[in-house]
């Protein structure tokens, strides 16, 4: 039991990874546009690069919690995970920059920021997917499935993680289940 407590899960680790990336590097635009529009365009890199730092490490604190928040909740990365999330990075973050007074206003701002971007990028994704009901979601390979029984119950379980209403281990069960899918479908050629 002790060794599966220190098991590292490598998609978790990903998911952080991408979400330090992805705000650092936005972190680097923002910098060098906010230099420019001060005016000050001789210091674009010492803007981007004080810009980068903090959006990395918000952005990477953002994703942990996310995940912590996840594990907590078996598996589930919905509005109110995301949320949760918010709420300890603004409170953190609020607490370091203006002091403890600051910390209830912070995690209320982050809280409702991350559960309003949760939602907003979820009925995007939706929108974008529409209602169909062969759509996999974006982990797969492909995006449709042909019929049969066995492919509808693989769709719907695909659509039910698409919307994330599935655990982690659902998650990676559909993962493998679409894979011997795949198999059987390759070897009737």
């Amino acid at each position: 039991m002790a060794r599966d407590a220190l098991a590292i899960d490598g998609a978790a680790v990903a998911r952080i990874a991408r979400g330090a990336t992805a705000s650092a590097l936005c972190g680097a635009l923002a910098g060098g546009a906010l230099a420019l529009a001060r005016g000050r365009p001789a210091l674009a890199a010492t803007y981007a690069v004080s810009v980068t730092a903090n959006a990395g490490a918000i952005g990477g604190a953002y994703a942990t919690a996310v995940e912590a928040c996840a594990r907590a909740r078996d598996g589930a990365r919905d509005a109110a995970t995301h949320g949760a999330a918010g709420a300890l990075v603004g409170g953190a973050s609020a607490r370091a920059r203006w002091g403890r007074r600051a910390m209830a206003v912070g995690a209320c701002a982050g809280a409702a920021l991350a559960a309003s971007a949760r939602a907003t990028v979820t009925a995007v994704t939706t929108a974008r997917a529409g209602d169909d009901a062969r759509a996999f979601p974006t982990w797969s390979p492909i995006q449709r499935a042909g019929d049969g029984e066995d492919e509808r119950a693989l769709v719907e379980r695909a659509a039910k993680a698409r919307r994330g209403e599935l655990t982690a281990r659902e998650e990676a069960a559909t993962r493998d289940a679409y894979l011997r899918w795949k198999m059987r479908r390759a070897d009737r050629g």
